[in-house]
């Protein structure tokens, strides 16, 4: 008897066992996402841009409880008036020995479980909302382009700024209905209001009302939607050229119009059904509906296409065709406006005069291809495994001998995949990269090898004195691919560099680039969020200890501004004695009326340009400090409506132009993602003819840039 009594016993311990497992799983993944949000406050704090954390963080959580709340007292006035209007006696159903028990399960707790129930759903649907932050921001803050779409004469602004956030909420609104219906209707079943079979097989009077006014609000929903619907026509994409074309104008408009009034009047066949018997009303409703839908808005306009558009492309788009036209060259940067045109007379001959006269072209042209000076570059300057070189250098010009030349350069970065495996080493002791190679570009050496203006490292670090520039602070902690985390102000020293012999040579970090970690919480934080025990037991922590992440610059710029999209090569730039590296920024949109959205065949698949849209700007010049780790924004074009907006939103963010220094406005290019953009969309649009565009003849096809890798 004993063994069967220890039985429940020895079952009820397991069953907490795993009760107990399964809480101390969510407290861990709560205290990671906890720590995670408490160390990214402290890294954009260190940054001195806890505003840019709070605003976005404030906008999730503000969208999320507002939606939230919203959703929850949708469901709950639901399942009130369900349980309002239920029946005093239940009629008999085959499954009504189920619904008993589920009555004598929730009797006395009505209240409790529509809370529940509203609160767990509302929970669910409203978190879903924050993700929609960026389009509050811009709602809130967008202004106008100076751009009216042909179709409604509405500015470009209403379609980027605001059409998006009120699509999103009458789709949302339309979501919550629909789910408030299905609930409703499982609450009314379960009060017995509803009956499928069976003498009584049929709803209540009461029930009748409460569906037929949910129904009405759906359908005037629909009707809202369907007038949004309009005007996204201009961003329709039914054939090779988007915008508003002519089946579009023609046929899908009308059908809209149509549809928007059959949805009305549906609304007022769902009232009117209150004080009707039957569902017939709403049935006529539901079926006109449903038959305008498909025909009128989805086979008529296919076939109106096909047999009328299609044959005669040339003479029924051309009107339509312009405006498409128009409106890619302004999103794009390539109307009149923006571009200068030059007329050029090419001649086969090339005489010494024609020689001297461009010398100051000639004397700046590249004869170093960067691709292959990255092999020498790795040979002769790496030093040791513990750095590496990119495998593309870049190009940039500085004053040489009192004269722009132009130069090839590239950061010698720490390479963490050199370095022996170990905490302490891959965290402490070795921690940075160091300093920069720079060759001419112009020439070589003796033997064509780099002839180098910048070399080495340590006591044998060598600037040439015809360079215009120094490097008196060569440790660099914030570079390309940088990844992981590094402790600086610890108990021991970090590896400055390794020389010849092998030589460490010591060095430490006075910057404040690092969020300190000295406390206790700090360092269970750092611990959790970076899934390691040490930064919690290591004895080289001490109280001035700081740490140092996100170091890889285009992260770094990502994270602060999410809103815009960086260029895939990032340059480093040699000025006031230090590296630093510019990340170029853009503005982009796929709402831009007309605007042909971009083909992104001739970027690399890691670009953040190789994403869909249909407008672009480089509005915003990055620069991070390589040892600080600071990070500036830069507006380079304050025309733009979009940069604008953000510069709103985020006033510490971003800064004026004028406020860059001139030690690094001088190096400041032409980013080569969006160069390839315009080059590519300007191959088509450089037509100024309808009906030779659409032809296609006088399209031009952009040369190849010829590649070679290293060592090929």
């Amino acid at each position: 008897m004993r063994a069967v009594r220890d039985r429940p016993s020895g079952s009820r311990l397991r069953t907490l066992f795993l009760v107990l497992l399964g809480v101390l799983f969510v407290l861990f993944l709560s205290a990671s996402g906890t720590a995670r949000l408490y160390t990214d406050y402290l890294w954009f704090d260190n940054l001195q841009l806890g505003s840019v954390w709070s605003t976005i963080i404030g906008t999730k959580v503000v969208l999320g409880a507002v939606f939230t709340l919203i959703f929850f007292a949708i469901l709950w006035v639901n399942l009130y008036l369900a349980d309002r209007f239920a029946p005093e006696f239940r009629p008999e159903s085959p499954e009504e020995d189920l619904i008993e028990r589920y009555h004598q399960l929730v009797d006395g707790h009505a209240n409790r479980i529509r809370v529940l129930v509203a609160a767990t759903f509302a929970l669910v649907a409203g978190a879903n909302t924050s993700s929609n932050w960026r389009m509050w921001i811009l709602f809130r803050n967008g202004g106008e382009f100076g751009y009216e779409d042909p179709l409604h004469g509405r500015d470009a602004g209403f379609y980027v700024f605001r059409l998006p956030f009120w699509t999103f909420v009458v789709d949302w609104f339309f979501f919550a209905l629909v789910f408030a219906v299905i609930v409703a209707l499982i609450a009314h079943y379960l009060n017995g209001g509803i009956r499928a079979s069976g003498p009584a097989g049929r709803a209540t009077s009461a029930v009748k009302i409460h569906l037929s006014v949910i129904l009405a609000m759906l359908a005037l929903l629909r009707a809202v939607a369907y007038y949004f619907d309009r005007f996204e026509l201009v961003n329709a994409r039914r054939g090779t050229y988007d915008g508003a074309l002519a089946t579009d104008v023609e046929v899908q408009l009308p059908a809209l119009n149509l549809l928007m009034l059959i949805s009305v009047f549906g609304a007022a066949l769902f009232v009117v059904n209150i004080w009707r018997k039957g569902w017939g009303l709403p049935l006529v409703a539901i079926g006109l509906w449903t038959v305008v839908h498909v025909v009128a808005a989805g086979i008529y306009p296919a076939l109106f296409q096909r047999l009328r558009i299609e044959p005669v492309e040339s003479v029924r788009e051309l009107t339509y065709i312009g405006d498409n036209q128009a409106a890619t060259r302004f999103a794009y940067g390539l109307d009149s406006e923006s571009l200068t045109t030059l007329d050029y007379t090419y001649s086969t001959s090339l005489t010494n005069e024609d020689v001297t006269s461009a010398e100051d072209i000639i004397d700046n042209v590249s004869l170093v291809d960067q691709s292959l000076t990255a092999e020498a570059f790795a040979v002769t300057q790496a030093e040791v495994s513990n750095y590496k070189f990119p495998n593309q250098l870049d190009i940039d010009r500085y004053m040489v001998d009192g004269e722009l030349k132009p130069v090839v350069l590239a950061v010698r970065n720490l390479n963490l995949d050199g370095i022996d495996e170990g905490w302490e080493r891959q965290h402490v002791s070795f921690t940075h990269g160091y300093g920069v190679a720079v060759a001419a570009a112009d020439r070589t050496a003796p033997g064509g090898l780099p002839d180098y203006l910048v070399e080495g490292i340590g006591p044998a670090l060598r600037v040439d004195e015809g360079l215009n520039e120094t490097l008196e602070q060569p440790q660099v902690y914030f570079a390309e691919d940088l990844g992981g985390y590094a402790i600086v102000g610890a108990s021991r020293d970090e590896v400055d560099y390794v020389g010849e012999g092998q030589e460490a040579t010591s060095f430490r970090y006075d910057g404040d680039g690092g969020v300190p970690m000295g406390s206790f919480i700090r360092r269970l934080a750092f611990s959790l969020r970076f899934q390691s025990l040490d930064p919690l037991i290591s004895n080289f922590i001490q109280d001035e200890t700081a740490v140092i992440y996100r170091r890889d610059v285009e992260d770094r710029v990502a994270e602060l501004a999410p809103f815009l999209e960086f260029d895939s090569d990032p340059y480093p730039v040699l000025a006031d004695g230090r590296v630093f590296w510019v990340v170029d920024a853009y503005t982009t949109t796929n709402n831009f009326p007309y605007s042909q959205k971009v083909d992104t065949n001739s970027l690399s698949s890691t670009a953040d340009l190789a994403s869909g849209y249909n407008y672009v700007r480089n509005s915003v010049k990055a620069i991070v400090d390589g040892y600080n780790g600071d990070v500036r924004f830069y507006v380079v074009d304050e025309q733009d409506p979009i940069a604008g907006a953000y510069m709103s939103a985020f006033p510490d963010l971003f800064s004026p132009a004028s406020e860059i220094p001139n030690s690094l406005s001088n190096h400041l290019r032409y980013p080569a993602d969006i160069f390839k953009v315009q080059t590519d969309m300007w191959a088509t649009y450089q037509v100024d003819d309808p009906v030779q565009f659409l032809e296609g003849a006088l399209a031009w096809k952009v040369a190849a840039q010829p590649t070679t890798e290293a060592g090929d």
